[in-house]
């Protein structure tokens, strides 16, 4: 935040509301949800062969 601004308390509402508005923010946190998804798989499959 810029020097000298006030924090925003949200509540989910509005931050969702926000969020929303901002499509990069939307964008990147759908891309890091779908690349944590695919390194969980990768992670299962690798205890799976470790163990099995």
């Amino acid at each position: 935040k810029a020097e000298g601004e006030a924090a925003k308390a949200w509540g989910e509402k509005d931050f969702r509301w926000h969020h929303n508005e901002d499509a990069m923010a939307t964008e990147k946190t759908a891309e890091g949800i779908r690349a944590f998804a695919v390194d969980g798989k990768k992670l299962d499959d690798l205890v799976a062969k470790a163990i099995g």
